[in-house]
């Protein structure tokens, strides 16, 4: 991705692949244990989400979110 322009290429690959992938597998340890767990499709969609905002992925489809946070920055107080 980061060939291809669509992820930061000041990211080490190797050392973003190795945190990312901990997380995930952090996540799928603690969401077992949880009292009230979250859907799968809730957790694959939200880390899927957090990947592609980690890696500043360009062309990701989630504009209206993007969108909906550039118009909370420029209304934000101090």
């Amino acid at each position: 991705m980061q060939e291809a322009g669509l992820a930061n290429p000041d990211l080490n690959a190797r050392l973003t692949a190795l945190a990312l992938g901990s997380t995930v597998e952090q996540v799928t340890h603690a969401r077992s244990s949880m009292e009230d767990s979250f859907d799968e499709e809730t957790v694959v969609d939200h880390l899927s989400r957090l990947r592609a905002s980690a890696i500043e992925l360009r062309g990701a489809p989630y504009e209206r979110w993007a969108a909906g946070a550039r118009a909370s920055a420029g209304t934000a107080s101090g």
